[in-house]
């Protein structure tokens, strides 16, 4: 649900947001973006708690990229978001600071699992690998009832990122949704497997035509298995097989493992 007049956020001081947003969209960071304003659990103990739904506010990019600059100035700002964020997420999200929501798509083959290496072209994590892609909800173009929800975001997130059409892998399976400490925005995970069809060569080589190629700039089948993920995941740090990983690989990694077998089940 898209909801246009959310409370205000009362962390950073509005006068500020909107200069230094003139300063991003001046840098040429804009676009329409959308942040996460609440939700509803699917509790299915009534005919609405049937459905995880989302309230979502349109914003513009350049004001996600405003909100966290500004937050990561300010060490008092940051700590005062992130306690509510703890507290309470749902009183958070009432009068949250303008963010992105995010989806992060693990790619699994057999034996393997697709990590990406983001380009020095994108704006965050600059040259660290992902297991999978990501791609951020927008709202252009909609129209109420017809807004973006989190399956056709992960859908074209796979199209988008890797060139890969809806009968190039399995059912998506949604593994996890919250709030990101980093970025203060919403976080998704998805988990796929490509079907026995595609090989591991041709989804690298149709990732090299995709819409957003440039965002990438390395992608590599690696292990997947369950003793090397648990041990990355226990380790210190973001290293792993030589590789310097974005901040969510271990959560993404570990629901991967966890949905695996469910994979495979007969469709």
């Amino acid at each position: 649900m898209v909801s246009e007049s959310p409370k205000p956020q009362p962390y950073i001081c509005n006068e500020q947001l909107i200069q230094e947003t003139e300063v991003q969209k001046n840098n040429g960071k804009s676009g329409d973006i959308c942040y996460l304003t609440g939700y509803q659990l699917d509790h299915g103990e009534s005919e609405i708690g049937k459905s995880f739904r989302l309230n979502i506010t349109p914003c513009d990019y350049a004001e996600h990229m405003a909100a966290n600059r500004l937050a990561s100035m300010c060490n008092e700002t940051r700590i005062n978001i992130l306690n509510q964020m703890r507290l309470d997420p749902k009183l958070y999200l009432e009068a949250a600071v303008p963010a992105n929501i995010t989806v992060n798509v693990v790619v699994l083959s057999r034996n393997n699992f697709l990590a990406v290496k983001r380009s020095r072209t994108v704006d965050t994590a600059k040259r660290q690998w992902v297991p999978g892609p990501t791609e951020t909800m927008t709202l252009k173009d909609y129209s109420p009832g017809n807004e973006e929800n989190l399956f056709k975001l992960a859908a074209r997130c796979l199209k988008e990122e890797l060139n890969l059409e809806d009968d190039h892998y399995g059912d998506i399976h949604f593994t996890w949704f919250g709030l990101s400490e980093v970025t203060l925005g919403a976080l998704a995970i998805a988990v796929v497997e490509i079907t026995s069809e595609l090989t591991e060569g041709q989804v690298i080589e149709l990732a090299q035509n995709a819409h957003s190629s440039f965002e990438f700039e390395q992608l590599e089948w690696i292990p997947f298995n369950k003793k090397d993920v648990e041990s990355h995941i226990q380790s210190e740090g973001n290293l792993y097989m030589g590789k310097n990983w974005i901040n969510f690989s271990k959560l993404s990694l570990l629901h991967a493992l966890r949905y695996q077998s469910l994979l495979r089940l007969p469709r």
